[in-house]
């Protein structure tokens, strides 16, 4: 019926035209200006980008987390236009990497007691860092500390003067500032697999630091295991100082089980400690929080060799 009705306007309007141009043309623009859309089946909407820290909680992690993904990168709202850095290419696709020069001074991240809460979260953490370093450096990934205090009370640094990933931390059953370390040299058996949907054509992680490196580090607080997957090496764990490891944690005496002692009112460092101590020199594409531990990372997966993007 409707469109019998439109037909006979639009013949209207043609008969109007020929007897009268103006009065016709008016009759016409009126009758084809509509704003009812509802004869359309959909409406097309703007592309909206796709965020992966939008995705579902990977089904592998130990326990609901107690709040979203803490990207440091975006917290500190780096670019191309920020003072002392530079946007460089990286080893993942459509994610920006920048390269902190000398001269980079916004160290201290925003709303740190998001980081502090995702680190003393009940069902563990996950810190996940995609870098590439000055050779023969000691730089610090994450530094946590009190206010006008140097030493921390969380640390995670990277050290290529000894090859090592260092993590200082402190519990809540004494007063000591504990370490675990993981050698950052690739292992024997570390071969490349030679994917075809591989990033890169260069490896993520060469001898000396010349090449990009992921870590992903994670804390089991149902086991107090510490868990490292250096770029795509098999995992490798370790138990928190004073607990019995994989199993369960072990309850030191008067029935006290070891937890990460990170004050609510403590600051967050990115890339050196308070004072331009450990300096990080090179360029950074990954630094997130987790507050739960997960064995892999949501967004990429390892092949052999070289990151690879999710697809699925």
């Amino acid at each position: 019926m409707s469109m019998m009705i439109a037909a006979m306007n639009y013949t209207h309007a043609i008969l109007l035209l020929l007897s009268n141009p103006v009065l016709g043309w008016v009759t016409w623009h009126g009758s084809t200006q509509r704003d009812d859309l509802s004869n359309f089946a959909t409406v097309a909407t703007p592309h909206q980008p796709f965020d992966p820290d939008q995705n579902n909680i990977p089904e592998n992690h130990t326990a609901s987390p107690a709040g979203g993904t803490i990207d440091i990168l975006r917290l500190l709202n780096l670019s191309a236009r920020t003072p002392g850095v530079a946007q460089v290419p990286g080893p993942i696709l459509n994610v920006p990497a920048f390269k902190l020069r000398p001269g980079f001074g916004l160290v201290q991240v925003p709303n740190p007691s998001a980081v502090t809460s995702a680190l003393s979260s009940s069902a563990g953490f996950t810190l996940v860092f995609v870098y590439r370093q000055h050779r023969k450096s000691l730089g610090t990934l994450l530094s946590v500390h009190a206010p006008g205090r140097v030493t921390p009370y969380f640390q995670v640094a990277s050290n290529l003067r000894t090859g090592q990933l260092v993590l200082h931390y402190r519990l809540t059953t004494d007063a000591k500032l504990h370490q675990n370390a993981w050698s950052l040299r690739p292992a024997a058996q570390y071969v490349n697999s030679a994917h075809p949907n591989s990033i890169s054509t260069e490896p993520v992680r060469r001898p000396g630091g010349l090449g990009w490196t992921f870590v992903h580090l994670s804390l089991n607080s149902s086991t107090n295991m510490l868990r490292l997957q250096l770029d795509c090496q098999p995992a490798r764990e370790q138990p928190v100082a004073g607990s019995g490891g994989r199993g369960g944690a072990r309850a030191l005496p008067g029935g006290l089980v070891p937890h990460m002692h990170v004050p609510d009112d403590a600051l967050v460092y990115f890339r050196q400690e308070p004072g331009f101590k450990k300096k990080f020199l090179g360029s950074m594409q990954v630094a997130k929080v987790y507050p739960y531990a997960t064995t892999q990372h949501s967004d990429w997966t390892c092949d052999g060799y070289r990151l690879v993007r999710q697809t699925q």
